[in-house]
C-alpha cells in the first residue's frame, strides 16, 4: 500500500501550498498486525505565515489492497503518535 504524506500551508483566502511531500510503501500483512514504523526527513523552503495560518499534515493513499491508520494501535502495539520537528 502506498502513502502519501503531504506538508501544507493553509491561508484564509488561498490554496494550500505544499510545503514538503513524500511517498511511503507499506507493507499488507496476511492476517496478525505489527506495527509499521516510518520516519523521514523532508527539505522545506520557510513560508511567511501569518497569525491565524495552519500547518497541515495530510495522508492519502495512493494505492490500496489494505488501509492506513496513524497510529491506529497507540502505545500498545509499540507505535506513537504522527509528529513533526520543525528547526
Amino acid at each position: 500500500m502506498t502513502e502519501k504524506f503531504e506538508l501544507l500551508w493553509r491561508r484564509t483566502g488561498a490554496a494550500d501550498s505544499v510545503i514538503a511531500t513524500v511517498n511511503h510503501d507499506f507493507p499488507v500483512g496476511s492476517g496478525s498486525f505489527s506495527t509499521v514504523m516510518f520516519e523521514t526527513d523532508l527539505p522545506a523552503n520557510a513560508v511567511p505565515a501569518a497569525a491565524g495560518d495552519q500547518l497541515v499534515l495530510r495522508f492519502t493513499t495512493v494505492s490500496a489492497s489494505g488501509s492506513y491508520t496513524p497510529n491506529g494501535d497507540g502505545d500498545s502495539a509499540g507505535a506513537r503518535d504522527p509528529n513533526l520537528t520543525i528547526p
